[in-house]
């Protein structure tokens, strides 16, 4: 198995060696650190350079907007061997279409809009110039995102997919992978996530923790370690009626022809 996206940088997962060594253990084979922010990418740069089995992608997440000046700097270790992306990248209007917790105003939302579509748009030509796959990022906003990424011709997956088949099929068509978290087991998982991967192709599909978030359910409330991959492997399995091995096969082939790992 192969985690496509655990954010191992960050500080809630402790003694990284220990904890690494248990993953492999358990079957999973890589992880891909992805980046929200410069920081974040350089620590994952570190971290790949530690550990063999730990890959990296720089990126600056769309809620990391003070990075913006410095969008270049991901540039910085982008050809190395390990470096098999730009992410996470995207967009999310979360936390000003929630009515509940939005205190923002049309001006502000407008002007958050904007500057996160320049963020993103420069990310998206850094990945034209280098030739990287993108870890794309979307939060309630699919409409916007999409208009966007048809001006590309990329590779890349859609992580932590939460949206209909009918989206799927859409940015399927654009050429891309679809990854699912362990957000699939919870008991209030949505019917139509669930008929998005029963339509999702077995070849398309990617499987990740986003760790340290998002743990299956048997888990609620506790640290999403990378070997709780697996639940997401299992659940896409019961629902797709497939068989784990030749499943697990098939993932990883995915992960290897995208990343090149």
């Amino acid at each position: 198995m192969i985690d496509t996206h655990c954010h191992f940088n960050f500080k809630e997962f402790g003694d990284k060696r220990r904890l690494l060594d248990a993953t492999i253990i358990s079957g999973v084979s890589r992880i891909i650190n992805p980046s929200s922010s410069l920081v974040d990418s350089l620590e994952s740069y570190n971290l790949s350079k530690e550990f063999e089995n730990i890959y990296f992608t720089p990126g600056i997440h769309p809620e990391s907007l003070l990075d913006l000046p410095n969008i270049n700097l991901i540039e910085e270790h982008i050809n190395d061997k390990k470096c098999v992306g730009i992410g996470e990248i995207g967009l999310d209007y979360h936390y000003f279409t929630n009515s509940q917790i939005h205190k923002f105003t049309n001006s502000q939302i407008e002007e958050i809009k904007k500057k996160q579509e320049e963020l993103f748009i420069g990310q998206l030509e850094i990945a034209k110039k280098y030739n990287k796959a993108v870890i794309i990022h979307n939060r309630d906003s699919k409409d916007d995102l999409y208009d966007i990424l048809k001006q590309y011709n990329l590779n890349g997956v859609i992580h932590c997919f939460s949206e209909d088949k009918e989206f799927a099929k859409k940015v399927l068509d654009l050429g891309f992978y679809i990854s699912f978290t362990a957000n699939i087991t919870f008991k209030n998982v949505k019917d139509y996530m669930i008929e998005a991967i029963k339509y999702i192709p077995k070849d398309r599909l990617l499987c990740e923790t986003d760790g340290p978030f998002l743990a299956p359910q048997e888990f609620r409330g506790k640290l999403n370690i990378p070997e709780y991959v697996k639940y997401v492997y299992l659940k896409i399995c019961e629902i797709k009626n497939l068989d784990f091995k030749e499943f697990e096969s098939q993932v990883d082939l995915n992960a290897k022809e995208l990343f090149g790992i």
